[in-house]
Parts: structure tokens; sequence; C-alpha cells
């Protein structure tokens, strides 16, 4: 949620952070976006610069709540496909 306030919930893959993003609270997902972390964890661990630039376009955007949920789970379906994420 904030610096030294975490959720406990991680994800290790696309299809986990997709199910993640689905139930985590709106104001981790706004945190996480502001920082940069979701491009920068993509970039990291799946080397996905496609994606990571995605989320980069979703932090300029400073969609939030609701709205910012519904943008990246769009992304990563359009993204993964929804087989992957089954």
């Amino acid at each position: 949620m904030a610096i030294g306030q975490p959720t406990g919930t991680v994800a290790k893959s696309p299809k986990e952070f997709y199910e993640v993003t689905k139930t985590i609270d709106a104001g981790s997902l706004e945190f996480h976006i502001r920082r940069g972390d979701f491009g920068n964890w993509v970039m990291a661990v799946f080397k996905d610069e496609a994606l990571a630039s995605e989320f980069e376009g979703v932090r300029q955007s400073e969609l939030c709540g609701e709205g910012l949920r519904k943008r990246i789970i769009s992304l990563i379906e359009k993204h993964y496909g929804m087989e992957a994420l089954r």
C-alpha cells in the first residue's frame, strides 16, 4: 500500500500478477504504478520491453481506483492472451 505497509501479496508470474490484480486493494495498484514498479518488474524478470512500455503509458495516464485496475487487467489480457492466463 505504501512504504512500510506491505500487503503480503506476491506475484511470481504474469498469471499470478493477473489474478492478484483482480483482488488487491486498488490503493496498492496506485502506489506501485506511480513508482514504476510494474514496468521495472516485467523488464527485470521477463525482459519484456513491450509490456514495460505499456505500464509506463498507464503510469503517465494517472488513472486511479477501479479504472486503473481495469486498465491493468485489460493490458495483461491483451499482451498474454486469455489462454495463457487460465
